[in-house]
Formats: C-alpha cells, sequence, structure tokens
C-alpha cells in the first residue's frame, strides 16, 4: 500500500489508512524555507512524526503493507 501527504516540522502524522502488517519505508522531501535536514522519527504502522528542517513544511510518502 503507498500512502502521501504533506506536513509540518515536528507534526505526528497519522496514516489515513493504518498498515495492517509493517510500513516498510517513509520518505520526505522539503517543500518550503528553512534550515536542517529532513527524516521520518518513529515509524509505526499507524503513525510517524516528520521531521523536516526549522519552520519547514515537506511532503512524504509511505510504503507498506
Amino acid at each position: 500500500m503507498v500512502q502521501w501527504g504533506k506536513g509540518h516540522d515536528t507534526q505526528t502524522i497519522i496514516f489515513p489508512i493504518a498498515f495492517t502488517q509493517q510500513a516498510f519505508c517513509c520518505i520526505v522531501t522539503p517543500i518550503g524555507g528553512g534550515q536542517g535536514s529532513d527524516r521520518v522519527y518513529s515509524l509505526s504502522v499507524k503513525s510517524f512524526q516528520i521531521l523536516c528542517g526549522t519552520n519547514n513544511d515537506g511532503l512524504w510518502l509511505a510504503l507498506g503493507i
């Protein structure tokens, strides 16, 4: 299953549909200003935290089953 969306730095993203078995990976890319590296923290089958630099928005893409 593939899910995607938009988030803001330090926001906890709750997947619209929880993965039933495993979240394999989640990728974040910046879409605004700010500084810092883009990353995913605490990835689970239900949610993750988006870290995309100071005062920055990011697009995310998650893969899982």
